[in-house]
C-alpha cells in the first residue's frame, strides 16, 4: 500500500526486489538459446495485477532483458509452467 501511494522509502525497497529478482531471471536466461525469445511466468500473491513489484519488475526485466516475453497473466504456477513448457519447440 506505501509504495502504491508513493512512499519514498517503500518505493525504493519495491524497486530493489524487482531488481533482485530482475537479477535472477538474468541468471536463467543465459541458460537458454541467445536467438530465442524467453517467455517468463510471474505468480505468487505479491505478483498479482495491481502489485507495484510487478509494475516494477515488468520495467526492470523490460530494461535489461529485451528478448524475455513476461507472462504476467499466470495465475497458477505449475499450471502455467506447463504451458509454457508445451509452447516451447
Amino acid at each position: 500500500v506505501a509504495a502504491r501511494e508513493g512512499d519514498a522509502a517503500a518505493v525504493r525497497i519495491v524497486n530493489e526486489a524487482a531488481a533482485a529478482l530482475a537479477e535472477l531471471v538474468d541468471v536463467v536466461e543465459r541458460m537458454f538459446p541467445p536467438d530465442d525469445p524467453l517467455p517468463v511466468a510471474a505468480a505468487g500473491g505479491l505478483l498479482h495485477s495491481e502489485s507495484p513489484l510487478l509494475r516494477a519488475l515488468e520495467l526492470e526485466i523490460g530494461r535489461r532483458l529485451p528478448r524475455v516475453q513476461f507472462q504476467a497473466s499466470v495465475a497458477d504456477a505449475p499450471l502455467g509452467a506447463l504451458r509454457l513448457a508445451r509452447e516451447m519447440p
